[in-house]
């Protein structure tokens, strides 16, 4: 699955990782909410924005870049800055850039005195969760959605190596049916789903549940059609296809199906159009024909 999916639903879910991986302390009090903001001008959306719920804590702006891109550092802060100019109430900001190695880290050049003065700070993924993970666990204090939610990003770096994962998947699904609220614990099962047969593309998601004997955990998505067949197209195909053409057909209609089912899997609806490139209002005229 797309890494951005990933990453946008579980900040959705648990803001706190990007705090705990970034090495961010709040202010007493503070607490932050996810979103994703539309940059006027820039025509495109966030990877990810911490919002505090009060202006004087620092706006967090967060980017998530799994492959070698030298302009990730420049488009950061620019978008930052664009931000800013939205949002003037906020005379704080810190910026964080999330690679899943030091391979993909092209070097932030000209904005090292960023990294230096702590206003800009670099997450390796590969390095920062175990080590969270690590010290959580001695002070007790990682929460069940937090805990898996990190072993799911950890699972987006790891090499295939199916033993080790299946333990992993075993851990994390025990550690997600700990979780109290029953609509978290569901989203965090899809998407681990997801997660999972995309990195395993010769599983099936019946065989995964075998695998695991917990398939009454996994009934409500043997039930859920359209989000089994979004999962099935994104193990044989590896991306969703088609284009806008101007009308209800042809290709069209396989993207707007396509996004029936990043619906129905939780996807937001504005993350939906963003993936699949088609106006929102377009997904929303199409859900209300069908209903």
């Amino acid at each position: 699955m797309k890494t951005d999916i990933l990453f946008y639903k579980l900040l959705e879910i648990e803001p706190a990782i990007l705090l705990h991986l970034a090495r961010i302390t709040p202010p007493p009090g503070v607490q932050y909410q996810f979103q994703a903001i539309e940059v006027k001008d820039m025509a495109k959306r966030t990877d990810a924005v911490l919002l505090p719920n009060t202006p004087t804590a620092p706006l967090i702006v967060a980017e998530v870049q799994y492959r070698r891109d030298a302009a990730i550092y420049h488009r950061i802060v620019g978008e930052t800055a664009h931000l800013l100019q939205q949002m003037p109430e906020y005379t704080h900001v810190q910026m964080v850039v999330v690679f899943p190695t030091r391979a993909v880290d092209t070097g932030s050049g000209v904005w090292q005195s960023l990294i230096e003065g702590g206003v800009l700070r670099v997450v390796i993924i590969d390095e920062e969760v175990q080590a969270h993970l690590d010290l959580a666990s001695e002070a007790g204090k990682v929460r069940a959605e937090e805990h898996a939610a990190l072993r799911m990003i950890a699972l987006t770096v790891s090499e295939e190596n199916e033993s080790a994962d299946r333990k992993e998947l075993s851990h994390i699904v025990r550690t997600i049916t700990a979780t109290s609220a029953g609509n978290t614990r569901k989203v965090l099962l899809q998407l681990l789903t997801n997660l999972y047969l995309s990195k395993y593309k010769h599983i099936t998601l019946e065989e995964l549940t075998a695998m695991l004997e917990l398939e009454e955990i996994f009934d409500d998505l043997h039930e859920n059609v359209s989000f089994k067949r979004y999962g099935e197209q994104q193990k044989t195909e590896g991306k969703l296809e088609g284009k806008l053409e101007g009308k209800l057909e042809g290709k069209l209609e396989g993207k707007i199906e396509s996004a029936f089912a990043m619906l129905n899997a939780g996807i937001l609806l504005e993350q939906v159009a963003s993936i699949l490139n088609l106006p929102i209002q377009v997904i929303e005229e199409a859900r209300e024909n069908k209903a």
